[in-house]
């Protein structure tokens, strides 16, 4: 039986002020997570990285939505096991707000190896200021 902890959701640049769902310690996610946020500075940008578990069939096919800010990007299909890069362009001013939701469609249900209900694993988040974004063209 899993005895994780939840994790103290933080992304750079961003100041949470919101989680609805768990995100452990070991970067398992709820099959859906909402993260709420206030920029600290301007923000040109939202980058995560993703995996896409190998440990049940049912991740084979999956599909994972990110939306942010009510802006919608769609990785479908994925194999098992597959880690795939997500990249919200977003436009943000210093103290607006970064709304942030990701659902899996494939998630794991609480089993005798682990009571977590559980979707996919967040490796990474990271927010962009806008200025490195410029700074990127």
């Amino acid at each position: 039986m899993s005895k994780e902890s939840e994790s103290v959701v933080s992304i750079p640049n961003l100041v949470v002020t919101t989680v609805e769902g768990i995100l452990w310690v070991d970067g398992w996610m709820t099959r859906e997570l909402r993260i709420i946020c206030k920029a600290i500075h301007h923000v040109g940008g939202l980058e995560f990285a993703l995996w896409n578990p190998d440990s049940s069939i049912k991740y084979a096919g999956n599909n994972i939505t990110l939306i942010c800010n009510k802006r919608k990007w769609i990785a479908g299909n994925l194999a098992m096991g597959e880690k795939i890069d997500l990249y919200a362009k977003l436009d943000v001013s210093e103290g607006g707000i970064v709304d942030i939701t990701i659902v899996s469609d494939g998630f794991m249900e609480s089993d005798a190896m682990d009571s977590r209900r559980r979707g996919i694993v967040i490796v990474s988040m990271l927010a962009h200021l806008a200025s490195s974004i410029e700074a990127q063209k």
